[in-house]
């Protein structure tokens, strides 16, 4: 088992945060904990949604990827020369409860 809080700023690359502001599955405070963890992370809290925010609001949340992305590029062009392992950078996908223990499969 292994709790993610203590990890968090560990990761050194661009982060974004994305959440529902309304989700009850799971609380938007979750994120912006996560987001607080996570040093240089962005949050965008999509007003109004739940849990399926990417469905509730599709244009808002491709303009909020699209820049990230954008971003993110730019990020990576800066340090191609510096990038050895893909560690170096790192993708978060689904939610996580930051207050509970997740077993390693």
């Amino acid at each position: 088992f292994f709790n993610v809080r203590a990890r968090l700023e560990e990761i050194r690359c661009p982060v974004l945060v994305i959440t529902g502001s309304e989700d009850r599955m799971m609380p938007p405070e979750n994120s912006k904990l996560l987001s607080l963890g996570i040093p240089g992370s962005e949050l965008h809290m999509v007003q109004g949604t739940g849990h399926n925010f990417f469905f509730e609001k599709p244009a808002e949340v491709n303009r909020v990827l699209i820049d990230f992305l954008h971003a993110m590029v730019c990020w990576m062009r800066r340090r191609r020369n510096s990038l050895k392992y893909s560690r170096d950078c790192t993708y978060l996908s689904g939610t996580v409860d930051l207050n509970n223990e997740y077993e390693m499969h």
